[in-house]
């Protein structure tokens, strides 16, 4: 048998009475994963502003590229950690951080391809030496290709470990002739 609309408005106050009651704890967690989420977001948004004002106060022509590579990866770790965001919001920040991002990251690897080039330069003037026949000058030469190896700066760390490998290699070449060069002399 179905109550009446007196007993059914009676059920109903009860029910929403208990319902409130039960809710009561999830809303506090409600609100304060909301406070969460915009915190995460205005946390994202000084990162993003921050690298837009580093981008503008940056001398490219004279960075320490090593801060510009430990900026990167900061700034990303930073952004990671600052998740959840309203979903509402997500597309909009990470569009923000990527834009801010991207033209700092173009200056690194601009920089890493310069000294490649110049590694690569070096490299090939090295392997040169070894085909010489004036085995001293031919050292004294790979010594000051070494120097200038150092002056070149630092790539990126795969690419730069290959090729100094390949440099070294060939530097040891020239100084293995130059001791046998000398041992002969002997």
């Amino acid at each position: 048998r179905l109550p009446n609309s007196e007993q059914a408005q009676s059920l109903w106050t009860q029910f929403k009475a208990a319902a409130e009651i039960a809710y009561a704890p999830c809303a506090v967690y409600f609100a304060t994963e909301k406070n969460v989420r915009l915190n995460n977001l205005s946390q994202r948004v000084i990162i993003c502003e921050s690298l837009e004002q580093y981008l503008l106060q940056q001398n490219w022509a004279q960075a320490d590229w090593r801060s510009v590579e430990k900026v990167i990866d900061t700034a990303i770790k930073e952004f990671t950690r600052f998740h959840p965001v309203e979903r509402s919001e997500e597309k909009q920040i990470k569009h923000r951080f990527d834009a801010a991002l991207k033209p700092i990251k173009d200056h690194l690897y601009q920089e890493y391809r310069r000294v490649e080039q110049a590694k690569k330069s070096l490299l090939e003037k090295a392997t040169s030496l070894l085909s010489a026949e004036n085995t001293l000058d031919a050292a004294k030469q790979m010594q000051h290709l070494q120097q200038q190896w150092k002056e070149v700066g630092n790539g990126k760390h795969h690419v730069d470990q290959v090729l100094w490998k390949q440099f070294q290699d060939v530097g040891n070449q020239l100084f293995a002739k130059r001791r046998e060069y000398f041992d002969e002399k002997i």
